[in-house]
């Protein structure tokens, strides 16, 4: 093969590789709009409860319980063993209201009979704020979102494979609720109002404290934007 043709190549899957990364995030949220960022890369920090550190400007750290760190999809992550969570405090950030774009890259560990619970706000039954999980059947999940005082629930199917990363996201852009997985449109709903509000504390891994609607598998990366990115 001539150097020519090797360089086209090569020039090809470069720009391949960019395309794929930047299809993830089709907007680029200013950092206003970030409020919240947990990478989960503090494997070697040895505080006591361990403490994942929020990269926002707005400081919204959480104390872990029970996960453990392992190998995430870049760098550490959090190994969730089906009875851990993160616990962060309530905060003004965090109660977005207009729209908002939870991700995460997840990595399950297989079936279960419970939800496997991403993204929380307010665990109390029937009473999210905002809320993303992959059904324990591993066929699909929920984007949940809390809009004039009624739950609205957007299902997307999707059949996930244990132990494999994927990038998941849901947004809401004020008109519609989305939800894309690897970058790729799995499910909508046409709904509007403003995201309802209130004191609650942010989980991540756990549906309810009182039932087994725990994350059972690796997680890395959660993001939350108070903007649709998609």
């Amino acid at each position: 093969m001539k150097r020519p043709a090797i360089f086209i190549i090569i020039v090809l899957v470069v720009v391949f590789s960019i395309f794929v990364k930047e299809s993830l995030s089709l907007n680029t949220p200013d950092t206003d709009d970030i409020v919240a960022f947990w990478r989960f890369n503090e494997c070697g920090n040895k505080s006591s409860p361990p403490v994942v550190l929020d990269s926002s400007k707005h400081n919204n750290n959480g104390v872990v319980t029970g996960a453990k760190w392992g190998k995430g999809k870049d760098g550490c992550g959090l190994v969730f063993d089906g009875n851990d969570y993160v616990r962060v405090d309530d905060s003004d950030s965090l109660d977005v209201r207009d729209g908002i774009t939870i991700e995460a890259w997840i990595n399950l560990d297989g079936f279960s009979q419970e939800w496997n619970n991403i993204v929380r706000k307010n665990v109390n039954p029937l009473e999210d704020r905002y809320n993303l999980r992959v059904g324990g059947c591993l066929c699909g999940g929920e984007f949940i979102l809390n809009i004039g005082g009624g739950l609205k629930f957007l299902f997307f199917p999707y059949n996930f494979e244990s132990r494999r990363w994927y990038h998941i996201a849901a947004q809401y852009d004020g008109t519609q609720m989305k939800v894309f997985v690897n970058g790729e449109l799995i499910s909508s709903l046409s709904t509007s109002g403003p995201i309802a509000s209130d004191g609650s504390d942010l989980y991540i891994g756990v549906g309810h404290l009182t039932t087994s609607e725990f994350y059972r598998g690796k997680m890395d990366e959660v993001k939350i934007s108070s903007i649709a990115l998609y």
